[in-house]
């Protein structure tokens, strides 16, 4: 893989109509795989409050796109493991 093709994002998941957790990631531009998905430290009296994912997406260059899990993979869409 060329260095040009992994570029710094942002991963943000909606949770239950509009928490929005944001965090750094990596996208391979080639193959729309997200990764490198950073992890945000919540205590869990916060992460029991979350209860229905209603979207992910990244963020690159200012600009929203969704990601979905590995099924995406063959559609072209952005996709993380």
């Amino acid at each position: 893989m060329k260095s040009d093709e992994l570029i710094d994002a942002e991963f943000t998941s909606v949770w239950d109509g509009g928490i929005e957790i944001t965090t750094k990631c990596r996208v391979n531009m080639e193959t729309k795989e997200v990764m490198d998905i950073s992890v945000q430290d919540l205590p869990s009296s916060v992460l029991e409050l979350f209860e229905i994912l209603d979207r992910e997406y990244v963020t690159i260059n200012d600009k929203e796109y969704p990601v979905f899990g590995t099924e995406a993979k063959d559609v072209g869409c952005f996709w993380y493991k």
